[in-house]
C-alpha cells in the first residue's frame, strides 16, 4: 500500500475508466495522458498540471510556486462557475449556493440542499 499521499494507479483501474468514459471526453483522456507524462519527466510524481487548466497555466508553472497555481485555479474556476450561475438565473432556473464552511458546519445546510433537491424518485 503506498504511503499517504502517494497515489499509485493501478494499470487495470485506469484502463476500466476509459472503457467507462463517453467518448465525447476522448479528448481529455489525451490531455491527461500527455499531462501525466509530461509531469513525470519534469521530476513529479503526477501530471504537471493538477486540477482546471487555464490560458497561461503551463507558464505559471513553470514560473511556480504552486501555491499561486492552485489559487488561480481556485479563481479561474470560481469566476467560471458564477458565469454559469448568472447565466442560468436570467433563465429563472432555480440555484441554490452552498458555501463550503456551511456545508461542514453544520447539517442546516446539508437539509436545505435536500429540501431543495426534492424527494427521491
Amino acid at each position: 500500500m503506498p504511503p499517504i499521499g502517494e497515489f499509485r494507479a493501478e494499470p487495470s483501474a485506469l484502463f476500466q475508466k476509459v472503457l467507462d468514459l463517453p467518448i465525447q471526453n476522448i479528448g481529455y483522456v489525451g490531455w491527461f495522458g500527455w499531462n501525466f507524462v509530461r509531469g513525470l519527466f519534469s521530476g513529479r510524481k503526477g501530471g504537471k498540471v493538477w486540477g482546471a487548466a487555464f490560458s497561461g497555466i503551463d507558464v505559471m508553472t513553470a514560473q511556480g510556486p504552486l501555491a499561486r497555481v492552485c489559487a488561480r485555479q481556485w479563481l479561474e474556476s470560481h469566476n467560471l462557475a458564477q458565469l454559469g450561475l448568472d447565466l442560468k438565473s436570467q433563465r429563472r432556473t432555480t440555484c441554490l449556493t452552498i458555501r463550503y464552511e456551511d456545508l461542514i458546519r453544520d447539517d442546516v445546510a446539508l437539509s436545505k440542499l435536500v429540501d431543495q433537491l426534492g424527494p427521491a424518485r
